[in-house]
């Protein structure tokens, strides 16, 4: 079966390009060179164009370089009479035509790819801030009888499908609140999005999981989706795909059956095929007519929809059989008889789970929420040692408070953010895991996971520890829990202090009766210590 794949193979795109258009993406579609016309398909935040006329020297007024009929005047378009001997380039995005400038002027060496691309990069940038302002249109091309807001009201039933911008525009499903399948040929080393319904929705991917073989890749989310339900994954369990009717989910290009797809991808749609066949890596729909078995909300795949899924359902439960790979070449593409191929998930499910370990099987029990844990280092133990981890892997920034992105293990009140409140609830589970009924104390610099009950007071000693460690501006920092840092900001200072100060008692955490130095009074009770260990050390030195 001929195969083509959405999108095909860039050309000119390079990191010159990238750095122009962050983004938004200048990919290369297609090209047709000859001696003297290249013709391409430059596609800019998601608009594709037609790259209809390079043309070189006095050739260009013959060959229609300036009188495009579906040429119309641009800003770009300058002063065609006097560029006779310059080289130039129109695009049209079927609606419109763009002068997108002189790549070179007559009588220098060949035309060059690389210069071109250079020139292409510089020119696309111009062009960014009209597509900026443009729509950008719904997905799928659909049957003549229906209407893109019923496939939209459809997606919104599924709303596990969403829109990828990497370094292809494309579609992706998500398969649990950190992971989302799509296809490989959209990605690169480069970072990746994905788009579901609202801001809300959406995360960025720095890490990409790739199959050795297939077309298919994990997206790992920075942020966790958590207020859309991740479908579940088609077990073979349940039988072959083949015959049943599915739901196809895709951001890309709309259109119908008598009119092919159109520009432009961006917007999530859902419609429905029948799987005709499946074989041991793929699994194929076929677009039908209205009268030939056409299901109610029928669709084909088009460019753009690579990387959506393809979702059965069993028992009542939606499960993603596939991800769509390519489409068959026909005429109007991707109209009435275009085939599209799904790589299959389920031969895959192994490897898919092994990477995204809280992806779930169809039909099974998703498992339990991890269930969070005071003991940071895996050493059998909550103390003071895990809160000293906390501080260090958040930048000893607890007190402004940082994004639990990445940092989930430290965000035990699970409000999306690791702070002051955080370290309260670890004193609290950390005091229940060593079998006490209250918890721990803010000032307690050496009773923290102390198995023993008579280290759990804030007194004198950690009066001492305090006055000696005492450094506000944390110049000799950063300073640890057993140093007096209470709040994990890496100094020490009148906020520790006044912790110090609120939970201050001799006879234990409970009850609080006993009263509080003054500051005058600790600054005293210090010294009478220091000295007192100093007149300590002369005996033991004279006696010795």
């Amino acid at each position: 079966m001929p195969r083509r794949w959405n999108p095909l193979s860039g050309i000119f795109c390079n990191q010159s390009t990238e750095t122009l258009l962050p983004g938004l993406g200048c990919k290369m579609l297609k090209l047709k060179m000859d001696d003297r016309i290249i013709q391409s398909s430059l596609s800019i935040g998601g608009k594709r164009l037609l790259l209809n006329r390079l043309c070189c020297g006095k050739q260009e007024r013959r060959k229609g370089c300036f009188s495009n009929p579906g040429a119309r005047k641009t800003p770009f378009a300058g002063d065609h009479r006097s560029l006779f001997s310059l080289t130039c380039v129109f695009a049209s995005d079927r609606n419109r035509s763009y002068h997108l400038g002189v790549i070179k002027k007559e009588g220098e060496s060949g035309m060059n790819r690389k210069r071109i691309a250079n020139r292409l990069a510089v020119l696309a940038l111009s062009l960014s801030v009209l597509f900026s302002m443009e729509s950008i249109c719904p997905a799928l091309t659909r049957r003549d009888d229906v209407t893109n807001a019923q496939l939209k009201a459809f997606a919104n039933e599924h709303r596990y499908g969403g829109f990828v911008s990497a370094y292809w525009l494309g579609s992706g499903t998500l398969i649990s609140p950190n992971w989302v399948i799509t296809a490989k040929h959209l990605l690169n080393s480069g970072q990746a999005n994905i788009y579901f319904l609202g801001a809300s929705r959406s995360s960025p991917s720095n890490q990409h999981h790739y199959h050795p073989s297939l077309d298919v890749a994990l997206m790992k989310l920075n942020n966790p989706i958590t207020n859309i339900e991740p479908v579940s994954l088609y077990d073979l369990s349940f039988g072959s795909e083949a015959g049943q009717d599915a739901v196809m989910m895709g951001a890309g290009y709309p259109g119908s059956g008598s009119a092919g797809e159109k520009c432009c991808a961006g917007t999530r749609r859902a419609g429905q095929s029948r799987i005709i066949n499946a074989s041991s890596s793929f699994a194929h729909t076929r677009f039908r007519r209205p009268g030939s078995g056409a299901l109610p909300l029928e669709v084909g795949g088009a460019l753009g929809d690579s990387g959506g899924g393809l979702v059965l359902n069993v028992s009542g439960e939606d499960a993603l059989a596939g991800v769509q790979s390519y489409t068959t070449v026909n005429s109007p593409q991707s109209g009435y008889g275009v085939q599209t191929g799904y790589v299959r998930t389920a031969p895959l499910n192994a490897w898919i789970t092994s990477i995204a370990t809280d992806a779930v099987l169809v039909g099974t029990t998703p498992p339990p929420p991890a269930v969070p844990t005071c003991n940071f280092n895996d050493d059998l133990l909550c103390d003071a040692a895990d809160l000293d981890k906390m501080y260090a892997d958040t930048g000893y920034d607890l007190v402004s408070g940082v994004s639990a992105a990445g940092l989930e293990q430290f965000d035990l009140n699970s409000d999306d953010v690791v702070d002051n409140l955080d370290i309260d609830k670890w004193l609290t589970m950390a005091a229940l895991e060593n079998d006490y009924a209250t918890s721990h104390r803010r000032g307690d610099t050496n009773g923290i996971g102390n198995i023993y009950p008579e280290t759990r007071f804030v007194d004198l000693f950690d009066y001492s520890v305090l006055s000696g460690k005492f450094d506000p501006l944390g110049l000799h920092g950063p300073h640890l829990w057993k140093d007096a840092n209470f709040d994990g900001d890496g100094d020490i200072d009148l906020a520790d202090y006044n912790s110090l100060t609120g939970n201050f008692n001799f006879a234990g955490y409970e009850p609080a009766s006993t009263t509080v130095p003054e500051p005058s009074s600790l600054a005293i009770c210090c010294l009478a210590l220091v000295g007192a260990v100093s007149v300590f050390r002369s005996s033991i030195a004279r006696n010795g």
